[in-house]
Protein backbone atom coordinates (compact mmCIF):
# COMPACT_ATOMS: atom_id res chain seq x y z
CA UNK A 1 0.00 0.00 0.00
CA UNK A 2 1.36 3.42 -0.99
CA UNK A 3 1.91 5.72 2.00
CA UNK A 4 2.00 9.48 1.58
CA UNK A 5 3.51 12.12 3.78
CA UNK A 6 1.23 15.11 4.36
CA UNK A 7 3.41 17.31 2.14
CA UNK A 8 3.66 14.70 -0.66
CA UNK A 9 -0.09 14.16 -0.63
CA UNK A 10 -0.81 17.90 -0.79
CA UNK A 11 1.65 18.29 -3.67
CA UNK A 12 0.02 15.39 -5.55
CA UNK A 13 -3.51 16.73 -5.13
CA UNK A 14 -2.34 20.22 -6.03
CA UNK A 15 -0.63 18.92 -9.17
CA UNK A 16 -3.90 17.33 -10.28
CA UNK A 17 -5.88 20.49 -9.60
CA UNK A 18 -3.28 22.95 -10.85
CA UNK A 19 -3.13 24.58 -7.41
CA UNK A 20 0.08 26.17 -6.10
CA UNK A 21 1.66 24.81 -2.90
CA UNK A 22 4.04 26.68 -0.61
CA UNK A 23 7.65 25.53 -0.81
CA UNK A 24 9.17 23.87 2.25
CA UNK A 25 12.42 25.73 2.95
CA UNK A 26 15.08 24.94 5.56
CA UNK A 27 15.41 28.59 6.66
CA UNK A 28 11.72 29.57 6.59
CA UNK A 29 11.95 30.64 10.25
CA UNK A 30 14.42 33.34 9.14
CA UNK A 31 12.18 34.75 6.41
CA UNK A 32 9.85 37.75 6.66
CA UNK A 33 7.16 36.69 9.15
CA UNK A 34 4.20 38.94 9.90
CA UNK A 35 1.78 37.48 12.44
CA UNK A 36 1.36 34.81 15.09
CA UNK A 37 -1.47 33.25 17.09
CA UNK A 38 -1.87 30.67 19.84
CA UNK A 39 -3.68 27.43 19.14
CA UNK A 40 -3.82 26.23 22.72
CA UNK A 41 -0.18 25.63 23.68
CA UNK A 42 0.90 25.63 20.03
CA UNK A 43 2.24 28.79 18.34
CA UNK A 44 1.33 29.33 14.66
CA UNK A 45 3.27 31.89 12.59
CA UNK A 46 2.61 33.13 9.03
CA UNK A 47 4.50 35.25 6.53
CA UNK A 48 5.93 35.66 3.05
CA UNK A 49 5.56 33.10 0.23
CA UNK A 50 2.79 31.27 2.07
CA UNK A 51 5.05 30.33 4.97
CA UNK A 52 3.22 28.75 7.91
CA UNK A 53 5.29 27.49 10.84
CA UNK A 54 4.19 25.79 14.07
CA UNK A 55 5.94 25.26 17.40
CA UNK A 56 4.89 22.93 20.21
CA UNK A 57 7.78 23.78 22.57
CA UNK A 58 7.17 27.49 23.25
CA UNK A 59 9.08 28.60 20.18
CA UNK A 60 12.31 26.65 20.74
CA UNK A 61 11.91 24.70 17.49
CA UNK A 62 9.74 25.20 14.40
CA UNK A 63 8.17 23.02 11.73
CA UNK A 64 7.02 24.47 8.43
CA UNK A 65 3.63 23.31 7.18
CA UNK A 66 2.79 23.15 3.48
CA UNK A 67 -0.26 25.21 2.48
CA UNK A 68 -2.06 25.63 -0.88
CA UNK A 69 -0.71 29.11 -1.70
CA UNK A 70 2.51 31.06 -2.10
CA UNK A 71 0.89 34.42 -1.48
CA UNK A 72 2.13 36.64 1.35
CA UNK A 73 0.19 35.75 4.51
CA UNK A 74 -0.36 38.77 6.75
CA UNK A 75 -2.67 37.63 9.56
CA UNK A 76 -3.73 34.56 11.51
CA UNK A 77 -6.32 33.99 14.24
CA UNK A 78 -7.45 30.93 16.21
CA UNK A 79 -10.79 30.74 18.00
CA UNK A 80 -9.68 27.67 19.99
CA UNK A 81 -6.82 25.18 19.88
CA UNK A 82 -7.98 23.59 16.60
CA UNK A 83 -9.89 26.17 14.51
CA UNK A 84 -7.91 28.88 12.72
CA UNK A 85 -7.96 31.22 9.72
CA UNK A 86 -5.06 32.90 7.90
CA UNK A 87 -5.36 35.75 5.37
CA UNK A 88 -3.08 37.56 2.97
CA UNK A 89 -2.50 39.04 -0.46
CA UNK A 90 -4.80 38.46 -3.45
CA UNK A 91 -7.77 38.06 -1.08
CA UNK A 92 -6.28 34.81 0.17
CA UNK A 93 -8.14 33.01 2.97
CA UNK A 94 -6.93 29.70 4.45
CA UNK A 95 -8.78 27.62 7.03
CA UNK A 96 -7.50 24.91 9.40
CA UNK A 97 -9.43 22.65 11.77
CA UNK A 98 -6.55 20.56 13.06
CA UNK A 99 -4.28 23.02 14.93
CA UNK A 100 -2.61 24.23 11.76
CA UNK A 101 -1.38 20.86 10.52
CA UNK A 102 -3.35 21.12 7.27
CA UNK A 103 -4.96 24.12 5.56
CA UNK A 104 -7.73 24.52 2.98
CA UNK A 105 -7.80 27.39 0.51
CA UNK A 106 -11.27 28.91 0.91
CA UNK A 107 -10.83 32.04 -1.17
CA UNK A 108 -8.37 33.66 -3.57
CA UNK A 109 -8.84 36.21 -6.37
CA UNK A 110 -5.58 36.91 -8.24
CA UNK A 111 -7.38 39.30 -10.59
CA UNK A 112 -8.81 41.27 -7.65
CA UNK A 113 -5.63 42.65 -6.11
CA UNK A 114 -6.86 43.44 -2.61
CA UNK A 115 -4.78 42.66 0.45
CA UNK A 116 -6.14 41.45 3.75
CA UNK A 117 -4.10 42.87 6.65
CA UNK A 118 -5.69 41.21 9.68
CA UNK A 119 -8.14 38.53 10.77
CA UNK A 120 -10.11 38.01 13.99
CA UNK A 121 -12.13 34.89 14.76
CA UNK A 122 -14.58 35.58 17.60
CA UNK A 123 -15.55 31.92 17.88
CA UNK A 124 -15.55 28.77 15.75
CA UNK A 125 -18.19 30.25 13.44
CA UNK A 126 -17.92 34.02 13.29
CA UNK A 127 -14.96 36.09 12.19
CA UNK A 128 -13.85 39.20 10.30
CA UNK A 129 -11.10 39.80 7.73
CA UNK A 130 -10.05 43.40 7.08
CA UNK A 131 -7.71 45.04 4.64
CA UNK A 132 -6.83 47.62 2.03
CA UNK A 133 -9.31 50.23 0.78
CA UNK A 134 -11.84 49.59 3.53
CA UNK A 135 -12.19 45.85 2.93
CA UNK A 136 -14.32 44.13 5.56
CA UNK A 137 -15.36 40.50 5.09
CA UNK A 138 -17.38 38.34 7.47
CA UNK A 139 -17.90 34.62 7.97
CA UNK A 140 -20.60 32.93 10.04
CA UNK A 141 -19.58 29.33 9.31
CA UNK A 142 -15.99 29.08 10.44
CA UNK A 143 -14.48 30.43 7.23
CA UNK A 144 -16.17 28.11 4.73
CA UNK A 145 -17.78 31.12 3.03
CA UNK A 146 -17.40 34.89 3.29
CA UNK A 147 -19.52 37.96 2.59
CA UNK A 148 -18.21 41.45 1.89
CA UNK A 149 -19.61 44.39 3.85
CA UNK A 150 -19.06 48.14 3.87
CA UNK A 151 -18.74 49.58 7.36
CA UNK A 152 -17.45 53.04 6.49
CA UNK A 153 -18.05 55.73 3.88
CA UNK A 154 -14.28 56.05 3.48
CA UNK A 155 -11.93 53.64 1.70
CA UNK A 156 -9.07 53.99 4.17
CA UNK A 157 -6.95 50.91 4.73
CA UNK A 158 -8.06 48.86 7.74
CA UNK A 159 -4.81 47.68 9.33
CA UNK A 160 -5.73 45.96 12.60
CA UNK A 161 -8.74 44.49 14.39
CA UNK A 162 -8.99 43.38 18.03
CA UNK A 163 -11.52 42.54 20.74
CA UNK A 164 -11.43 43.64 24.37
CA UNK A 165 -12.28 41.54 27.40
CA UNK A 166 -15.86 42.86 27.44
CA UNK A 167 -16.42 41.99 23.76
CA UNK A 168 -16.00 45.49 22.31
CA UNK A 169 -14.46 45.35 18.83
CA UNK A 170 -11.97 47.89 17.49
CA UNK A 171 -10.51 48.60 14.03
CA UNK A 172 -7.58 50.95 13.36
CA UNK A 173 -6.23 52.11 10.03
CA UNK A 174 -4.78 54.86 7.89
CA UNK A 175 -5.66 58.57 8.03
CA UNK A 176 -6.65 58.21 11.67
CA UNK A 177 -9.36 55.62 11.00
CA UNK A 178 -10.73 54.25 14.27
CA UNK A 179 -13.98 52.28 14.43
CA UNK A 180 -15.79 50.67 17.37
CA UNK A 181 -18.51 48.02 17.56
CA UNK A 182 -20.36 47.23 20.77
CA UNK A 183 -22.64 44.57 19.25
CA UNK A 184 -20.14 41.95 18.07
CA UNK A 185 -19.59 43.54 14.67
CA UNK A 186 -23.17 44.11 13.56
CA UNK A 187 -22.76 47.89 13.57
CA UNK A 188 -19.65 50.09 13.55
CA UNK A 189 -19.20 53.66 14.75
CA UNK A 190 -16.48 55.92 13.33
CA UNK A 191 -14.91 57.59 16.35
CA UNK A 192 -13.09 60.90 16.52
CA UNK A 193 -9.39 60.21 16.19
CA UNK A 194 -6.57 61.89 18.17
CA UNK A 195 -4.25 61.64 15.14
CA UNK A 196 -4.80 61.71 11.39
CA UNK A 197 -1.79 59.72 10.31
CA UNK A 198 -1.79 55.94 9.98
CA UNK A 199 -2.30 53.54 12.87
CA UNK A 200 -0.47 50.24 12.42
CA UNK A 201 -1.95 48.48 15.43
CA UNK A 202 -4.08 48.57 18.54
CA UNK A 203 -4.02 46.80 21.88
CA UNK A 204 -7.05 46.44 24.17
CA UNK A 205 -6.11 46.49 27.86
CA UNK A 206 -8.81 45.02 30.10
CA UNK A 207 -12.39 46.11 29.44
CA UNK A 208 -12.26 49.83 28.66
CA UNK A 209 -8.63 50.76 27.93
CA UNK A 210 -7.28 50.76 24.39
CA UNK A 211 -3.91 51.72 22.91
CA UNK A 212 -3.50 52.98 19.35
CA UNK A 213 -0.05 53.18 17.77
CA UNK A 214 1.49 53.86 14.39
CA UNK A 215 3.63 56.28 12.39
CA UNK A 216 6.37 58.51 13.86
CA UNK A 217 6.25 57.01 17.33
CA UNK A 218 2.63 57.97 17.91
CA UNK A 219 0.97 56.17 20.84
CA UNK A 220 -2.40 57.09 22.30
CA UNK A 221 -4.18 55.70 25.37
CA UNK A 222 -7.90 55.79 25.99
CA UNK A 223 -9.45 54.78 29.32
CA UNK A 224 -13.03 55.00 28.03
CA UNK A 225 -13.22 52.87 24.85
CA UNK A 226 -11.95 55.63 22.59
CA UNK A 227 -14.03 58.60 23.71
CA UNK A 228 -11.06 60.57 25.07
CA UNK A 229 -7.32 60.15 24.59
CA UNK A 230 -3.98 60.69 26.31
CA UNK A 231 -1.01 61.32 24.02
CA UNK A 232 1.82 58.93 24.96
CA UNK A 233 3.89 59.38 21.81
CA UNK A 234 7.61 58.62 21.92
CA UNK A 235 10.54 60.37 20.27
CA UNK A 236 11.83 57.43 18.24
CA UNK A 237 10.36 58.85 15.05
CA UNK A 238 9.83 55.33 13.68
CA UNK A 239 6.81 53.16 13.16
CA UNK A 240 5.27 51.47 16.21
CA UNK A 241 3.70 48.36 14.71
CA UNK A 242 3.32 45.67 17.39
CA UNK A 243 2.00 45.27 20.91
CA UNK A 244 1.45 42.59 23.55
CA UNK A 245 0.16 42.45 27.10
CA UNK A 246 2.50 40.49 29.34
CA UNK A 247 0.49 40.66 32.56
CA UNK A 248 -2.18 42.83 34.19
CA UNK A 249 0.18 45.82 34.40
CA UNK A 250 2.89 45.27 31.79
CA UNK A 251 2.63 46.14 28.10
CA UNK A 252 5.24 45.86 25.36
CA UNK A 253 5.08 47.86 22.13
CA UNK A 254 7.70 47.51 19.40
CA UNK A 255 8.49 48.55 15.85
CA UNK A 256 10.99 50.00 13.41
CA UNK A 257 14.70 49.91 14.23
CA UNK A 258 14.37 47.25 16.93
CA UNK A 259 12.69 49.75 19.25
CA UNK A 260 10.70 48.52 22.27
CA UNK A 261 8.51 50.64 24.53
CA UNK A 262 7.75 49.14 27.94
CA UNK A 263 4.90 50.16 30.22
CA UNK A 264 4.44 48.83 33.75
CA UNK A 265 1.41 50.99 34.58
CA UNK A 266 -1.30 49.98 32.06
CA UNK A 267 0.09 52.28 29.37
CA UNK A 268 0.33 55.51 31.37
CA UNK A 269 4.08 55.77 30.78
CA UNK A 270 6.57 54.06 28.46
CA UNK A 271 10.28 53.39 28.79
CA UNK A 272 12.26 52.89 25.53
CA UNK A 273 14.67 50.04 24.90
CA UNK A 274 16.43 49.29 21.61
CA UNK A 275 17.81 46.03 20.19
CA UNK A 276 19.29 47.24 16.87
CA UNK A 277 19.95 43.79 15.39
CA UNK A 278 16.21 43.06 15.30
CA UNK A 279 15.78 45.75 12.60
CA UNK A 280 12.05 46.09 11.79
CA UNK A 281 9.65 44.39 14.20
CA UNK A 282 6.21 43.59 12.78
CA UNK A 283 4.59 41.59 15.59
CA UNK A 284 5.17 40.48 19.17
CA UNK A 285 3.28 37.81 21.07
CA UNK A 286 3.48 36.39 24.59
CA UNK A 287 4.27 32.67 24.48
CA UNK A 288 2.39 30.05 26.55
CA UNK A 289 5.30 29.81 29.00
CA UNK A 290 5.66 33.56 29.50
CA UNK A 291 8.34 34.30 26.93
CA UNK A 292 8.16 36.79 24.09
CA UNK A 293 8.15 36.00 20.39
CA UNK A 294 9.32 38.79 18.06
CA UNK A 295 8.53 38.62 14.33
CA UNK A 296 9.75 40.72 11.46
CA UNK A 297 12.33 41.07 8.73
CA UNK A 298 14.77 38.81 10.60
CA UNK A 299 12.22 36.02 11.03
CA UNK A 300 11.51 34.65 14.50
CA UNK A 301 13.38 35.78 17.60
CA UNK A 302 12.52 34.15 20.92
CA UNK A 303 13.08 35.60 24.37
CA UNK A 304 12.73 33.32 27.38
CA UNK A 305 10.77 34.31 30.45
CA UNK A 306 13.87 35.45 32.37
CA UNK A 307 15.00 37.52 29.36
CA UNK A 308 11.58 39.16 29.18
CA UNK A 309 11.89 40.06 32.86
CA UNK A 310 15.24 41.71 32.11
CA UNK A 311 13.68 43.60 29.19
CA UNK A 312 10.83 44.86 31.36
CA UNK A 313 13.11 45.83 34.27
CA UNK A 314 15.66 47.54 32.02
CA UNK A 315 18.44 45.06 32.78
CA UNK A 316 18.67 43.64 29.27
CA UNK A 317 21.87 44.73 27.50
Amino acid sequence: MLRWSGFAYLCFISLLSGQVVSEILPRAAESLLLDAALAGERIVVVGERGHVLVSDDDGVSWKQVAVPTREMLTGVSFSDETHGVAVGHQNTILVTRDRGNTWTLQHIEPEYDVIFFDILMLNNNRGFAIGAYGEFWETVNGGDSWSQRYISDFDYHHNAIAVSEDGTLYIAGESGAFLVSEDRGENWIEMESPYYGSYHGLLPVGTSRILLYGLRGHIFLSKDRGNTWIDQSVESGGIVSAGARLDSNTLVLAGQGGNFFISRDHGLTFRPHRIPELDSIVQVIKTPQGGLLVLGSRGIQRYRQNEVKDLVSGKMQ
